[in-house]
């Protein structure tokens, strides 16, 4: 008679198919965050369209005041735009087109507030590959 106390088959097989539900259930999570992410751009976008109109509408830029392109947008969003245009560009180079730009650092240090935004670029982009 042959001992089975040293077979843990049955036990892999069970875990593996534990492992391959969560890992379904995540996919399929997923795709649905990736489609809810869209669509919320989307609308982000055009909000920023119509802010800009109203900006323009109720005489902002006649006394002056710029819109910026970045325009309610985080620090982050604002990078990601000027690296997909700017591949090659400098921390530095991206802190003063924010500036430029008139972006909103609510108060904040903007150099600190490109620096985090800048690392947290990074390291999500690392973290998709």
């Amino acid at each position: 008679m042959e001992s089975n106390k040293g077979d843990i088959r049955e036990e892999l097989q069970r875990r593996m198919g534990e492992e391959q539900e969560r890992f379904d259930k995540l996919f399929a999570e997923k795709d649905l965050i990736e489609e809810e992410l869209a669509a919320i751009n989307s609308r982000l976008g055009a909000l920023r369209i119509v802010y800009e109109n109203e900006v323009r509408r109720l005489g902002a830029l006649a006394r002056g005041d710029r819109v910026s392109r970045f325009a309610g947008m985080r620090v982050i969003e604002a990078l990601r735009i000027i690296k997909a245009e700017q591949p090659n560009i400098t921390r530095q180079q991206a802190h003063e087109i924010l500036v430029k730009e008139g972006f909103d650092f609510r108060g904040k240090k903007s150099k600190r507030v490109v620096n985090f935004g800048w690392m947290a670029l990074d390291r999500k982009k690392r973290g998709s590959k």
